[in-house]
């Protein structure tokens, strides 16, 4: 699904020849619910590859630098958790078609997942013992049992929602993303809309507005007077096609009455020496912009 392959024809003209580029996002989570404020950030490498004559991409990605409201994670379950999304799910190398659908895991990608996991068991349960500790380590072990059901796990995670999702085309009518924890993906209802103008970051942009249908609240009892819709932003690089920001602001309401409000930003972040030329010209400006800032944060 590769920016430049959808923005610009990059699949057609090079369809003959080797693909290989890296990546680096800066993703900023801001979760609201009730009077509870917290934010994770995290940074995700992103090496993406085609060979001459192959439709499907290879898609390696690797999670560094997590961060819970800007200290790294310190209790006993946030440092299990750490070192579990880190360590164990990641790197991972996936087969991603044209339009954004991540078809497979890589076999050797997968054998690798397994075994960092028995790693991480035998280290677990060597420095813990008992039985909350024993079925914690278990439900992780049923939950990367299969391909499959790593994919639900990570499709669950909101840079994989927003950056592997089937807006490229500007033809979707609706887009699965995460509701809430433990709680089935939904579907919003909406329309893309692709803007010609150029917008604050100097490139063009695809806007996603959508509802959750009464059917799925429906078939969810526990759920069933929620209302929820999703406010997408894709901003890219004019020339290159590159995503250069992802907004998403999600809310979910009971009655009038906002319960959860989940902000997400995924920021490319430019090559190192690139980034200190940005931070040397921020010293000689008086009032840097939102973007030197964002990018300030993740040069730390």
């Amino acid at each position: 699904m590769m920016e430049q392959l959808i923005f610009g024809g990059f699949y057609d003209l090079n369809h003959e020849v080797d693909i290989l580029h890296t990546r680096n996002y800066g993703v900023t989570i801001q979760l609201h619910q009730k009077k509870q404020l917290d934010q994770i950030r995290f940074r995700i490498k992103m090496t993406c590859s085609k060979k001459a004559e192959n439709w499907m991409w290879e898609v390696t990605l690797d999670k560094t630098a997590l961060y819970l409201n800007d200290k790294i994670p310190n209790s006993f379950k946030q440092r299990l958790d750490v070192d579990f999304g880190t360590t164990v799910l990641y790197p991972i190398s996936i087969w991603v078609t044209p339009s954004g659908i991540i078809k497979d895991i890589s076999d050797t990608s997968f054998s690798a997942i397994i075994n960092r996991f028995k790693t991480f068991k035998k280290k677990t349960l060597q420095e813990n013992s008992g039985a909350s500790i024993e079925q914690y380590v278990l439900s992780l072990e049923k939950g990367i049992a299969s391909k499959k059901k790593i994919i639900r796990h990570l499709t669950f995670d909101w840079f994989w929602a927003l950056y592997f999702a089937p807006i490229y085309d500007a033809t979707a009518k609706k887009l699965t993303m995460p509701l809430q924890t433990n709680s089935p993906r939904a579907s919003y209802n909406g329309d893309i809309i692709e803007k010609t103008e150029l917008s604050y970051y100097n490139t063009r942009q695809l806007t996603f507005d959508g509802k959750v249908s009464k059917s799925y609240f429906e078939q969810y009892p526990s759920k069933k007077k929620y209302k929820a819709g999703i406010k997408l932003c894709y901003d890219f690089d004019s020339d290159t096609g590159i995503i250069a920001n992802i907004t998403s602001d999600q809310s979910i309401m009971e009655k009038q009455n906002i319960i959860q409000r989940i902000l997400v930003n995924v920021d490319h972040l430019p090559e190192r020496n690139a980034m200190k030329s940005l931070l040397d010209k921020e010293e000689d400006t008086q009032k840097p912009t939102f973007k030197d800032k964002v990018l300030k944060w993740w040069n730390v």
